[in-house]
């Protein structure tokens, strides 16, 4: 029975539902401790980054982005997947240089944490990138964004005064002000 409580559900079956090239959807057929079944999608993704890069004057370096999920423009700081041949280290890099052209002399890792654990697996590692250095976007053919160089103290009212609503971004700096203890 131990391994009834640290895994209270049983898959009795187990099959990909929808795919894409950057996620997929699993259903899973469960079966509960006291006999009830039911189904379980999980948004199957591969681990996330999300980066803080911050410039020698205590500056951040954010993107405007536009998001057709939610058809609105969205303050962040640059994100991605890693690949499967990647590190996180080496996709926080990745990022760095696509999004906003830079890079760092310093990356401190933050934290990892689920992004939605009731319905994904997505891992996502949280990094602060010191010393940005800038040079030329690369960003993705689709991706519709522009560069901004915010002071500090700004950003953290970006993020109380509702202007930042990506949570992952806002996570990042939550994280990154109570690494410094601004």
């Amino acid at each position: 029975m131990k391994n009834r409580q640290e895994r209270p559900y049983t898959v009795t079956k187990s099959e990909t539902a929808w795919s894409s090239p950057w996620y997929k959807v699993r259903r899973d057929q469960i079966e509960l401790p006291d006999g009830r079944t039911g189904e379980y999608n999980v948004v199957e993704k591969e681990p996330a980054v999300v980066v803080v890069p911050m410039t020698e004057m205590d500056e951040v370096v954010m993107i405007n982005i536009y998001r057709h999920t939610t058809d609105r423009w969205s303050w962040e700081v640059p994100a991605g997947s890693v690949k499967p041949t990647q590190t996180p280290e080496l996709a926080a890099i990745e990022e760095l240089h696509e999004e906003i052209g830079g890079t760092a002399d310093n990356l401190i890792l933050l934290g990892q944490f689920y992004t939605m654990n009731g319905i994904s697996n997505e891992l996502c590692y949280y990094y602060l990138a010191t010393n940005i250095t800038l040079g030329d976007m690369h960003h993705e053919p689709l991706e519709i964004m522009t560069r901004h160089i915010r002071p500090w103290p700004d950003v953290l009212k970006m993020i109380q005064n509702g202007e930042i609503k990506d949570s992952l971004t806002a996570l990042a700096l939550t994280l990154t002000d109570q690494h410094f203890k601004f």
